[in-house]
């Protein structure tokens, strides 16, 4: 049972090494680096963190992406996000940040591998028993990480109000439609994202339509 706990302690470690995305290069040589780095340094200061401790990269991708290291401080964008009109980017960074402040990457991890090692070391004990974590983990994790999703949008609200948006629900939702995977409805036990109803309902009445949009 000791080396099963270990084996996956070790595993758990081994998941903080995550590669850069393919075509990883340095915003310097992107026109969009000061809109994204604005919108990324505002973020982490609206959440309460220090922008200092992390960094960020560009790779080529057209779609709407976001990726990070398995430390979580440094970040990276697709060319299609830093090409997002600035509110949908602002929306969808304060929900990036909105995950990293609130150590969604670790807590789903620790989730994860708990349960392989909880299966493996009830393995060794009844022989068989551990292949029951290949269905029972991913239905688990994919739950914990839709409740994340739900988490990020609350949090996000939060973020965007203190960036200096009068109506952050509103905001958000406009970098929600941006996003290609949230607009899509998810469902069934092995879904990673919510429907897009599950963040409306989430992120609570919107703001009155006639109220204007501005950053302080």
């Amino acid at each position: 049972m000791r080396r099963a706990l270990l084996i996956a302690v070790v595993v758990v470690l081994a998941a903080g090494c995550a590669t850069m995305p393919a075509g990883t290069y340095s915003p310097a040589k992107s026109p969009n680096r000061t809109v994204v780095a604005q919108s990324f340094y505002r973020a982490l200061q609206a959440a309460g963190d220090d922008p200092a401790h992390y960094s960020f990269f560009l790779f080529n991708s057209r779609e709407v992406s976001v990726s990070r290291s398995g430390r979580g401080d440094v970040f990276y964008f697709s060319d299609g996000f830093a090409a997002l009109p600035p509110r949908a980017m602002d929306a969808l960074m304060a929900r990036e940040v909105a995950h990293e402040v609130l150590g969604h990457s670790v807590r789903r991890n620790i989730v994860q591998y708990s349960i392989t090692g909880a299966f493996m070391a009830l393995g060794a004990v009844v022989p068989g028993l551990g292949v029951i974590d290949f269905i029972v983990n991913p239905i688990v994790v994919r739950a914990f990480t839709r409740q994340q999703e739900i988490d990020a949008d609350v949090k996000a609200v939060e973020v965007l109000r203190a960036m200096g948006y009068e109506a952050p629900r509103r905001v958000l939702v406009e970098g929600l439609r941006a996003a290609p995977g949230t607009r899509r409805d998810s469902g069934g036990l092995y879904a990673t994202t919510p429907s897009f109803e599950d963040h409306l309902a989430a992120i609570g009445p919107l703001e009155p339509s006639s109220e204007v949009v501005k950053i302080k």
